[in-house]
């Protein structure tokens, strides 16, 4: 299955501020990935495309114990991207 990465580009995060909140999720949100890592697929993340400047990934999912087959596609499709 081909897939986003995540549900959008990750924010700019300009760093921790003294005295203020440490971000949570200073990379974006884990939604794309969180099905994946729980059922214990692969998923390889290729950085194709961007929005406004920020990197957005798109995803190879795989099925259960087809890391290689779902890394070989991975492979491929950056390579003809």
């Amino acid at each position: 299955m081909i897939a986003l990465s995540s549900p959008g580009p990750a924010p700019v995060w300009l760093g921790d501020q003294p005295g203020q909140p440490i971000a949570p999720r200073p990379t974006g949100d884990i939604s794309f990935n969180a099905g994946t890592s729980a059922l214990g697929c692969p998923a390889v993340n290729v950085p194709l495309l961007a929005v406004e400047g920020m990197p957005l990934g798109v995803q190879i999912i795989g099925q259960w114990h087809e890391d290689a087959r779902a890394t070989a596609m991975a492979a491929w499709v950056a390579g003809v991207a």
